[in-house]
């Protein structure tokens, strides 16, 4: 069973990896990897995340409200952003990225 903040992470990590319209093979393999090392999830789980990704109909907002650890915000923001760069980082991908750690407050987590 992955855990509800991990799985919401994995939705963040590919909305910010797509918002040029492709989640590349390059940041599906990123992405993967990232997952594997952090969170020890197999390639069963990691298929059946994207398959879930690709059928939710909630938006990127939603996947943030539902991480609430601010170590894990740290740590999904700086996967995503190697991710999203995996592939050179796109604006559209910046500008999530730099979306959710406005959301997360992450700017005030690293001040302190």
């Amino acid at each position: 069973m992955i855990d509800k903040e991990v799985r919401a992470g994995f939705y963040i990590c590919a909305s910010i990896c797509g918002q040029d319209g492709i989640i590349s093979e390059t940041e599906e393999r990123a992405l993967v990897e990232r997952f594997k090392n952090n969170f020890g999830l197999n390639e069963s789980e990691l298929d059946q995340l994207f398959d879930d990704f690709f059928d939710s109909s909630n938006n990127f907002e939603d996947y943030l409200k539902q991480v609430l650890d601010i170590d894990l915000r740290v740590l999904l923001h700086k996967i995503a952003e190697d991710t999203a760069a995996s592939d050179e980082l796109e604006i559209r991908e910046n500008i999530a990225l730099k979306r959710a750690g406005i959301i997360w407050e992450l700017d005030l987590c690293q001040e302190q």
